[in-house]
């Protein structure tokens, strides 16, 4: 594992031991924030959207990894009087929506790439998804509104690790279901097979339609980098104790 995503990992593993937070999924998804806010961030126009906003400290700690963040910011992660609270907040350079209630992130990024399009600047809104949120009915709305419209720079990142809250998705709502009747309703549907790969999602971005909104689905393991969390829905919201940190940190040196 390069070096940069074993010290987020560290940072996410230490500050959630500290204070809490959604582990699981901040792990699952650190690849692909790194690539949009390294590769794909406009920082005039605030194009990206955590819609997953429960991962928050994972977004905190790739903020401060790439230098949108100072380390005295996210050490105040979730004290009293923070900026850094358990669900993204726009107040903090890089967020440009506060999400917290799952599903709302990808119709404000439509609104967005919709604004644009008007204006006639036509820059890419990027919507980073948990699994869950694909059973909620304002994102469909939203895809089948973006699909019949033609938004093409709408690009959604669905983080598949497969696991939602407490069960896993083939438990509650198969998404693979429910991917195949997006790529029926206007969407080009591009996969990545290895969403914990900074390489695989860039490549996987730049292959977005031309005249579409795209919707990129990042095959990821939920915990990723640490073994006994990796792949258990218990770990979705849960402090580690102090053996299990003391652990966790073992894994990352």
């Amino acid at each position: 594992m390069n070096f940069n995503f074993k010290n987020i990992r560290k940072n996410i593993i230490t500050y959630s031991y500290l204070q809490g937070g959604h582990l699981g999924g901040s792990l699952s998804a650190v690849e692909i924030l790194y690539t949009l806010y390294s590769e794909f961030y406009n920082s005039k126009k605030n194009n990206i959207i955590v819609s997953k906003g429960h991962s928050a400290v994972g977004v905190y700690c790739v903020l401060e990894c790439i230098g949108l963040m100072d380390k005295s910011t996210l050490e105040t992660y979730s004290l009293n009087n923070s900026k850094l609270i358990g669900h993204v907040n726009s107040k903090i350079k890089g967020i440009s929506y506060s999400s917290g209630a799952l599903g709302n992130g990808l119709g404000v990024g439509l609104g967005m790439a919709l604004s644009d399009k008007f204006f006639f600047e036509n820059e890419n809104v990027y919507v980073v998804l948990s699994d869950g949120e694909l059973n909620e009915g304002s994102t469909m709305e939203a895809i089948q509104f973006a699909g019949h419209n033609k938004v093409e720079n709408l690009i959604a990142i669905l983080d598949k690790n497969n696991i939602q809250a407490s069960n896993f998705t083939k438990n509650i709502i198969d998404t693979d279901l429910i991917i195949s009747a997006i790529d029926k309703l206007g969407w080009e549907v591009v996969v990545c097979e290895n969403g914990n790969d900074v390489e695989s999602i860039k490549k996987a971005v730049l292959k977005k339609s031309k005249d579409k909104p795209t919707l990129i689905v990042c095959h990821t393991k939920k915990g990723c980098g640490i073994n006994f969390i990796e792949n258990d829905p218990s770990w979705h919201h849960r402090q580690l104790s102090e053996q299990e940190y003391q652990n966790a940190i073992k894994e990352l040196l």
